[in-house]
């Protein structure tokens, strides 16, 4: 407790939205072991950047984590994750529109867009609801009721951002998806294709009823299949096309079109992009799509201790490869927009970082001092604060291995090995250090001293 309350005061003082930083530049960063063990070389080479060390070096990556969870899963709970409570919050915005009506003058492009993703169960519906509530794009504003002590009222949020949500002037928008995402589960038979983007909400529809609006597709396919969908549900015809005109104008989503963000559709449905039932998105080009039309895009790619959802995973999923490929893949694509528009690739460019890390373990850790830091890279001003719950928690067993000694990672091999012999001499094989000579003094001296105690005592 005393190690975390030091991490969170260095934080709050020294990290990105640190009340003592005055020249921009944050004295404090916090690290994500499971971000390092899930991303690898492209998240050591942020922390390089960050840090100011030119370097390349990638040790070996082990999850050491695995051998700790245990125990039965049940994933993201609807109650657990969207249930944001704070007694601080004394003001929140009208309620949004869920589906902001089209109309001539409307534009369906917001001005900031914030994605949120990574591997199905890494925190992604959590973090996404608290950028939601953070900067007032919810479909709904919540309600006050008694607290579980009944001493007062405290605000409840009972809902989490589906796929996602807008501000009420649509200047600021929130989207959220898992990689992968759809209307069909993980089973041996499922394809996940790759998609370019996720385009506005009123330009997306499903490849295989592209007439109605996704969310009816998803609501009726929740309920029995693409087949029993209601012909009176969704927008009509009319409106339909003028949504599809709007598209075409503003997106740039045309029959004609080099990237539609996923296949461009046509003849009556010319101006929509039509999605598999399952399907990844690739993150670089999602970026590259939004900025094309001049809109400022961010990406928060949320880590999660792999042993974890990759536990969840195969529960849920019918088809243990499948999962194992699929959690790959979604692995493959967030280190790919890390190393692209990460604060390393940025650099090398001259450009704005774009993708950032957010640690659900440094989350539940740190709470409020990490999310603000989360806050300030996305330029989002904002004290909300969620109810912070570790799911973790009921994963976590006992490591049947005996704790090693202090350790250093090797260069070479990329393994955690000690430093010093049981004589208290260097080992040889390590790599040539200019200050060796000095090293090894220093260790044969800390040795006969060591000696010197023990025989005096």
């Amino acid at each position: 407790e005393m190690a975390l309350a030091l991490m969170k005061q260095a934080l709050e003082k020294y990290g990105r939205g640190g009340s003592k930083v005055k020249d921009g530049k944050p004295r404090a960063i916090a690290v994500s072991y499971e971000a390092m063990i899930g991303l690898k070389q492209a998240y050591l080479n942020n922390l390089y950047v960050n840090l100011g060390i030119n370097s390349t070096y990638a040790p070996k990556f082990e999850d050491g984590n695995e051998k700790y969870i245990s125990g039965k899963t049940g994933g993201e709970s609807k109650s657990t994750i969207g249930s944001l409570v704070t007694s601080a919050v004394k003001s929140f915005p009208p309620k949004p529109l869920s589906s902001p009506l089209i109309q001539t003058e409307e534009k369906i492009l917001p001005k900031r867009i914030v994605t949120v993703v990574g591997p199905e169960f890494s925190g992604t519906s959590f973090m996404s609801t608290t950028l939601g509530m953070a900067v007032g794009a919810l479909d709904d504003v919540g309600r006050w009721r008694e607290n579980s002590q009944g001493n007062g009222k405290e605000w409840d949020f009972e809902d989490i951002v589906e796929q996602r949500a807008f501000s009420p002037d649509r200047t600021f928008e929130i989207q959220h998806i898992t990689l992968p995402w759809g209307i069909t589960s993980c089973q041996a038979n499922a394809t996940s294709s790759i998609v370019n983007a996720l385009v506005p909400n009123e330009c997306f529809r499903y490849e295989a009823d592209p007439g109605r609006e996704a969310r009816v597709v998803e609501q009726n396919w929740a309920n029995s299949n693409l087949d029993g969908i209601d012909s009176h549900l969704g927008i009509d015809a009319v409106t339909n096309q003028r949504v599809a005109e709007i598209c075409r104008d503003q997106v740039q989503i045309d029959e004609n079109s080099v990237n539609c963000g996923a296949k461009c559709g046509r003849g009556p449905n010319n101006g929509f992009a039509l999605y598999p039932q399952r399907f990844s998105l690739n993150i670089t080009s999602h970026i590259e799509f939004y900025l094309a039309l001049g809109v400022d895009i961010k990406v928060v790619i949320m880590t999660r201790d792999p042993s974890i959802t990759r536990k969840i995973k195969l529960e849920k999923c019918k088809e243990p490869l499948h999962a194992l490929t699929e959690n790959a893949l979604a692995y493959s694509l967030t280190t790919e927009a890390l190393k692209v528009y990460g604060k390393a690739g940025a650099k090398k460019r001259n450009e704005p970082e774009r993708v950032f890390v957010a640690s659900y373990e440094s989350l539940m850790a740190m709470e409020k001092s990490y999310l603000f830091d989360v806050y300030k890279q996305l330029e989002i001003d904002s004290n909300f604060s969620p109810q912070f719950k570790d799911e973790n928690e009921r994963f976590i067993g006992k490591a049947d291995q005996k704790p090693h000694n202090h350790n250093r990672i090797d260069a070479d091999e990329g393994k955690l090995e000690p430093i010093f012999t049981r004589e208290g001499t260097l080992r040889n094989n390590r790599p040539h250090h200019p200050d060796a000579h000095m090293i090894k003094e220093i260790s044969a001296h800390s040795l006969h001293q060591n000696q010197h105690a023990k025989k005096k005592l």
